[in-house]
């Protein structure tokens, strides 16, 4: 099981979103304006352990520790 967490550029989780699927497999995410999406590792969450109010308290105690990732466009060399 995967966990995705919106958050803002604080660090705020403004919710989890879980994706049971194969591994290797993708998924889109498109957040509001002003949030980020990242992947949470080191949750040991299972399907059978998981409920709303899991997710909430999680939500709720926790924040994203690392800053917004920032890239550099370059010019692609022919």
């Amino acid at each position: 099981m995967v966990v995705y967490a919106y958050y803002d550029r604080q660090g705020n989780i403004q919710s989890l979103l879980t994706v049971n699927a194969p591994e290797g497999a993708g998924v889109m995410l498109a957040p509001k304006s002003g949030q980020f999406v990242v992947e949470v590792e080191g949750l040991e969450l299972t399907p059978d352990k998981l409920n709303f109010d899991t997710l909430r308290e999680i939500a709720a105690s926790h924040g994203i520790k690392t800053p917004v990732p920032r890239c550099k466009l370059v010019k692609k060399q022919p």
